[in-house]
């Protein structure tokens, strides 16, 4: 059958016919090496057959003339006799990984880094490990999981290495729980509205089965039995499953907390060891009033409203026992809470402002951890005080460690209480001794809001910028060597707030917006991003915080526009070296050139054509704008999106602009006229769009992963189900970057995607 196969692809093969300005003999040669390879293959068959066992194709052994099959097969497609079809039709029938986990990828493959783990098709190299969400230790010890918004990364609990990466990605997964005997993962795959739960076997990292839900899922909890699970997530909902049957979860108990009508994301709720208690956060901005309400989680009756805090609450956590719950708030305040009685035990205020982003007992409640901006403050069950101990309670501070760079939002501490593990903003996972406070080891890379991407011009080492949100954390500049995969360098950057950040095409400059319009231009060819001019928007408010930045192509204009509807556009001076312009332009860096009010709400995207004469401008008002951008006059209005504008892009020809809002629009630039609008099977996600170098495709980003539609065929495709922000290709146009669920970058081999010429 083999060498079947092989005659059929060498007879398949179109040989050049010889010709007076070709050579004879190069033909003669590959003919007969041909003949040579099929000759070649029938001996070491017979060859084989005489010192081998039979085996069968179908097993798991290695076989070397499957790699031969594999290799010619190639060949024929590399010299252009099967031919690709306009997108890649493996592209286009891409679906959703199915239920029973087919598709579910696991990677523990210790001779690749795990930059390469878990690809999806056509992507060669992932540089981050995403943003770290929940954090999970074994029964034993010797392992700990991390749920991240790319899957779920498994290491060694003494070293810190990376074992393996689970992956069944549709979203991000926000929560996981082990089994008491560490043999089954749960985790909790959810958007805001639904979610999803899935069930790993431990041992064979495979996936076992996947749930639906009706409500996001914030956190899980199996019960001491490891019979029950218990999920809590939006509008403070609970369901109990049985997992007797893993295979089959059923549904035992539902409550619905109706006292909770809407749901602010800022929301906590934490279910207690014990499965009786459920304590949901409730804050009241308009009276600045924040109460903790304690449930009853078997019948959704109030049981109790703790009520001192004055700031928002940003950490809640339940004894083992169940006997208390703790609570920090954003300022300066902990304080610990009955939840029998329903009154407060202890409180502690902080000498200077430290907010207190999380708080974890341990399994026994032997010890207490707290998470500040400043680093991590470690308790401890104790009956000795000296008078200027800090305590909580039965808690005496007996440790502050500050290695982490930003702020600590999550940690897990072993289960004989020797470990903590600590996960912070700085994008790092850190292992103390409890006893000690000393650092045991390092988990890096696990990164959020990556919003700008530099590569350099040799194309081997990539920047990117990140600013981490809710809420906000340092600026972060990272350097990585895409050859190796591996990290370079981390660095801080403050002051860290930011709300809008954009960097030249040329990845010459960077522009960033703190807060009120005031903005600064810096220098991304220097290490430590040099200070080049600050400016303002003008008439900006001062509370502004959102402000969208773009650059024109030649990098010597810059737009932004925010909350108010405005939009400026700027004169960058940088390069320009003559005397003469530089007095022209009063010796300023930046320039303003004009500004409008452009839109009627905020304004929520802009793009520069090609050529630079056009600026266009999307705004929540849902329509869009061209302007002059000699004059700031306005060229015309395009109507017809039926919600907020969320991304926009011109062809690279500059004749067709793209936009983005729930549908794919195209419009004509010299008429102002709708083009197309073109519909998905469901609405689209595009927070973010770009044109292929050839114009022939256009790339969507969003919550729903990258699609691309095919402008000559009318067709979109799914390339990547993973959600997506941002999009750019490399300078030579054969790789597609895009940052996955803000905390990791593939790098996709756009040739291996789209026709090769």
């Amino acid at each position: 059958m083999l060498t079947e196969n092989i005659l059929r692809n060498v007879a398949d093969l179109t040989l050049p016919t010889p010709s007076g300005s070709k050579p004879f003999i190069p033909w003669v040669l590959g003919t007969s090496a041909a003949l040579v390879i099929v000759l070649m293959l029938g001996i070491s068959k017979q060859y084989s057959a005489s010192v081998q066992e039979p085996y069968s194709l179908e097993s798991n052994s290695e076989i070397a003339v499957e790699i031969i099959e594999t290799s010619i097969v190639q060949n024929v497609i590399a010299k252009g006799v099967a031919t690709k079809q306009q997108i890649n039709p493996k592209i286009r029938n891409s679906s959703i990984v199915d239920r029973n986990g087919k598709g579910a990828k696991m990677n523990n493959d210790s001779q690749n880094s795990y930059s390469h783990w878990g690809l999806p098709e056509y992507s060669k190299l992932r540089l981050g490990k995403g943003k770290t969400n929940d954090i999970e230790f074994t029964d034993d010890g010797s392992q700990f999981a991390v749920a991240t918004s790319i899957g779920i990364w498994i290491y060694d609990a003494k070293t810190g290495k990376e074992l393996s990466l689970l992956q069944n990605p549709v979203h991000e997964i926000r929560a996981i729980a082990l089994s008491p005997d560490s043999k089954i993962i749960a985790a909790a795959s959810s958007s805001r509205s639904k979610g999803e739960i899935q069930f790993w076997d431990v041992t064979t990292q495979k996936l076992l089965t996947a749930i639906e839900v009706e409500q996001g899922i914030s956190n899980l909890f199996f019960s001491e039995d490891g019979t029950k699970l218990a999920s809590t997530g939006s509008f403070g909902g609970i369901e109990i499953w049985d997992i007797s049957n893993i295979l089959k979860p059923e549904v035992v108990r539902q409550v619905r907390l109706e006292q909770i009508e809407s749901w602010d994301q800022q929301q906590l709720a934490e279910l207690s060891p014990d499965m009786r208690l459920l304590a949901i956060t409730k804050p009241d901005w308009k009276h600045k009033y924040f109460p903790i309400n304690l449930y009853d989680a078997v019948n959704g009756e109030l049981i109790h409203s703790f009520t001192w805090h004055t700031r928002r609450i940003k950490s809640i956590a339940f004894s083992p026992d169940s006997k208390f719950l703790i609570s920090g708030d954003e300022y300066e305040t902990i304080r610990l809470w009955n939840t029998e009685t329903g009154k407060s035990v202890s409180e502690l205020h902080w000498q200077r402002g430290s907010s207190t982003f999380s708080l974890a007992f341990s399994r026994n409640g032997e010890y207490l951890a707290s998470g500040h901006r400043d680093g991590i403050k470690l308790w401890r069950k104790s009956n000795k005080t000296e008078k200027d101990d800090a305590i909580i309670g039965d808690y005496c501070q007996y440790q502050q460690i500050t290695n982490h760079k930003d702020y600590v939002y999550k940690f897990a501490f072993s289960p004989d209480e020797n470990s903590l593990l600590s996960a912070s903003k700085d994008g790092t996972i850190r292992a103390w001794d409890t006893t000690t406070g000393e650092e045991r080891f390092v988990c890096i890379e696990h990164i959020e809001g990556i919003n700008s991407l530099v590569l350099s011009k040799t194309g081997d080492t990539l920047t990117t910028l990140n600013h981490p949100y809710n809420p906000p954390g340092e600026f972060q500049i990272r350097r990585w060597d895409i050859e190796a995969g591996e990290l370079l360098s981390t660095e801080i950057l403050k002051p860290g707030y930011l709300s809008g950040i954009a960097n030249s095409l040329d990845n010459k400059m960077v522009v960033m917006h703190d807060v009120g319009g005031k903005c600064v231009l810096r220098n991304m060819e220097t290490d430590s991003l040099d200070l080049i001019s600050r400016f303002s928007l003008e008439g900006y408010p001062r509370s502004g915080v959102n402000v969208r930045l773009t650059f024109s192509k030649d990098s010597t204009m810059l737009a932004a526009g925010g909350e108010d509807g405005s939009v400026h556009v700027w004169k960058i001076n940088v390069n320009n070296q003559s005397f003469i312009g530089r007095l022209s332009s009063g010796f300023k860096k930046i320039q303003l050139m004009f500004k409008v009010n452009g839109h009627s709400d905020y304004t929520w995207t802009l793009a520069f054509s090609p050529d630079g004469q056009t600026l266009a401008t999307g705004g929540k008002d849902k329509v869009i704008h061209l302007w002059n951008v000699s004059d700031g006059n306005l060229r015309f209005t395009l109507t017809g999106h039926e919600s907020r504008v969320d991304s926009l892009a011109f062809s690279p020809d500059g004749k067709t602009l793209a936009s983005g809002s729930g549908k794919l629009y195209l419009w004509d630039v010299e008429t102002g006229k709708e083009l197309n609008r073109i519909h998905g099977e469901r609405r689209l996600s595009i927070d973010t769009l770009i044109y292929s170098p050839d114009g022939n495709t256009i790339i969507m980003g969003g919550s729903d992963g990258i699609n691309l539609y095919d402008t000559r065929s009318d067709q979109i495709s799914n390339l990547h189900l993973g959600s997506t922000d941002t999009l750019k290709f490399s300078g030579d146009g054969k790789t597609l970057m895009s940052v996955e669920g803000s905390g990791s970058v593939l790098f996709w081999d756009w040739d291996e995607i789209v026709p090769i010429p």
